[in-house]
């Protein structure tokens, strides 16, 4: 099939005339400031100047140090200059070109500007924008099918914090210190960085980035033997609730359904089987999470300590009323865990059908 360079095709912009002034940002202003990273919407500004006009939209922002993009049809304002915003020619489906982008993997470990010397070089299969069209088409109406399940999920988990407000509400009179009910543990110091700790290893590691899974049924690392050995990592036992305790995921909190180790970054609630019920005691602290945050001091980023953690009250109804809970909860995420693995087929589907595409 015949290539045509990224550059052919886009037209980039910097974003210097964007750029938000005052980083104070609240969810009560209506111009999202965006990032090409991960995180995308870095907060809200009530700026009313340098807003990206409507009238060119949609475009993709490209992150130039990284190579990681967004899709954007929205209005914005930017935090750094290190981006490329990037505009569909004529003659191509701006959609196709984000496909495009995103399916091209580049080494970024010399850090550099990548969009000029480098990414828009690279070469993508040529389509007439007819084609590109159905090809648009036919991955949305799957990406359609993936944000359904992900409503559903979202339905399922408001269902089961409406059945944990009730049974608090009705046993508010039953407030306890959480270090005085069960035992608390931090992970251990970090793995030094030897890379045949992370080579065929059997260990799971946790990082505490993966707290926000909420139900955790699996991590991305494993470790060796020999790794969990020479670092004071820990191992906690399933049914363990975690909470991360530094930095930008503070105050997420999960469930453990697999043993796994981890560092000093996550916090390990180990519930007394007599007093507490993993699934209870999860939604408990998972309610507390503003609280949490908001008892740390100092500093740009949230440090939650393990005192934070001691002295946060909930409540505690009788542990046959928590029992009752936990299998309820435990039908709903038998329901949630057949949603995640029919959006695990269709991330494959997407996968498989662009490299068939665009390969």
């Amino acid at each position: 099939m015949e290539k045509i360079a990224l550059e052919e095709c886009i037209d980039y912009e910097q974003p210097t005339k964007y750029l938000v002034d005052d980083d104070q940002y609240d969810d009560s202003y209506d111009i999202p400031v965006l990032t090409a990273g991960q995180s995308f919407i870095l907060g809200y500004t009530n700026e009313t100047d340098g807003i990206f006009p409507k009238e060119e939209l949609p475009v993709i922002i490209f992150d130039d140090f990284t190579t990681s993009s967004k899709f954007v049809n929205f209005p914005f304002k930017v935090k750094s200059t290190a981006m490329k915003i990037l505009h569909a020619k004529d003659g191509y489906n701006p959609k196709f070109l984000y496909y495009a982008i995103n399916h091209i993997k580049v080494n970024t470990e010399v850090h550099k500007r990548y969009w000029i010397s480098d990414f828009s070089k690279r070469e993508i299969n040529k389509y007439s924008l007819e084609e590109q069209n159905r090809i648009v088409e036919e991955i949305q109406n799957i990406e359609s099918m993936i944000e359904n399940r992900n409503n559903t999920l979202k339905e399922l988990d408001n269902l089961c914090l409406s059945k944990y407000n009730e049974l608090n509400n009705e046993y508010s009179d039953s407030i306890v210190k959480l270090g005085d009910e069960i035992k608390t543990a931090s992970g251990g110091t970090p793995l030094r960085s030897k890379e045949e700790y992370y080579k065929n290893g059997d260990i799971p590691w946790m990082t505490s980035g993966e707290v926000n899974q909420g139900i955790i049924y699996h991590v991305a690392n494993k470790i060796t033997e020999e790794g969990l050995n020479n670092s004071s990592a820990k191992i906690f036992p399933i049914n363990t609730v975690v909470v991360a305790m530094y930095g930008a995921t503070a105050g997420q909190v999960g469930l453990l359904k697999i043993e796994t180790s981890t560092n000093q970054a996550v916090c390990g609630l180990l519930p007394d089987s007599t007093k507490f019920d993993p699934n209870f005691l999860y939604y408990s602290v998972l309610s507390k999470k503003k609280w949490m945050i908001s008892q740390c001091v100092g500093g740009a980023q949230p440090n939650i300590s393990q005192t934070i953690i001691k002295n946060m009250k909930i409540v505690k109804p009788p542990i046959e009323k928590q029992i009752e809970f936990s299998h309820y909860i435990d039908n709903i995420n038998s329901l949630k865990e057949n949603c995640l693995k029919e959006i695990d087929s269709l991330e494959l589907l997407i996968k498989t059908k662009l490299t068939n595409y665009l390969n």
